[in-house]
């Protein structure tokens, strides 16, 4: 038992996850819940990967901002720039960062309030040619009850996609 825990220790704090390098050029990602923690990180990640269109969708415009300027300063360093180009993007720093700014969009979108979905979810379809990854990251979780809509607040976030659904907007499934 001692051996099966200490090697579950040392997989856990030693080993790391390979680093992905798929190139995401040509795609067009959205991302709930990415002005801050995993989804911004995911979001800069589809965005350092080359995706043409990065949507951060969240329910503040002004933190999502925060987080696509976040986003454009890696953009926009060496690194990032070099691990863009060598995914098959043109080269090009000034045409690189131009290209960033129009790449990473802030999206309004409020997963507790049904009509915030279907808002959003017609901006797709008018807006977007392609929908090729969807990361549902958003969540809550509170101590107190609180409702939403008709529901409890962490069911309704948690189900906004099958409640938007219910109320006449198309789904994208990732």
């Amino acid at each position: 038992m001692a051996e099966t825990t200490s090697q579950f220790l040392i997989d856990q704090l030693v080993t790391s996850l390979p680093d992905p390098d798929t190139s995401l050029v040509g795609k067009t990602c959205i991302v709930t819940g990415s002005n801050i923690g995993l989804g911004l990180e995911a979001a800069r990640k589809y965005a350092v990967l080359g995706a043409s269109t990065v949507i951060i969708a969240v329910r503040n415009l002004a933190k999502g901002e925060e987080a696509r300027q976040s986003i454009l300063t890696t953009l926009k360093s060496k690194t990032a720039t070099s691990s863009w180009v060598s995914q098959g993007t043109t080269g090009g720093d000034v045409k690189e960062a131009q290209e960033a700014e129009e790449r990473v969009k802030v999206w309004q979108l409020d997963l507790s309030s049904y009509k915030s979905v279907q808002d959003f979810a017609a901006r797709c379809e008018k807006e977007l040619d392609r929908l090729d990854v969807v990361l549902e990251n958003a969540g809550i979780a509170t101590q107190d009850w609180e409702m939403a809509e008709d529901n409890e607040a962490t069911i309704t976030v948690s189900t906004g996609r099958a409640r938007a659904s219910k109320h006449g907007a198309d789904v994208v499934e990732a």
